[in-house]
């Protein structure tokens, strides 16, 4: 069967003394879909691509398209700024935060 209903599968009884939870070995899980299923697998009819090259997967946004969206959206430019505002640290706890760092260790210091 060429055009089997996913659901069929998960539907069908495990009759050999596995549970849906268990790993069972390959040639079990073959034997069980040729008699269930009626589903032998065949390599030379496999019709979906698993592997997607690097170059045709989808990517991100590039910093300069992130940038240009900010510039021109006002609600996040402001929230944008809010942001960075937020994040400001003074001297006193920039000095705090590396004193602590350094009694941590493990930088080679």
């Amino acid at each position: 069967h060429n055009n089997i209903n996913p659901q069929m599968a998960l539907d069908a009884p495990l009759d050999n003394g596995y549970d849906e939870m268990t790993s069972i070995p390959w040639k079990s899980a073959l034997g069980w879909m040729k008699t269930t299923l009626e589903l032998v697998p065949d390599p030379t009819n496999i019709k979906d691509m698993v592997h997607i090259p690097i170059s045709k997967r989808s990517r991100g946004s590039t910093y300069e398209e992130k940038i240009a969206s900010v510039k021109l959206s006002s609600k996040r430019k402001t929230r944008y700024e809010d942001n960075v505002i937020k994040k400001r640290k003074t001297k006193e706890e920039d000095q705090a935060f590396y004193e602590h760092m350094t009694k941590q260790g493990g930088s080679a210091v």
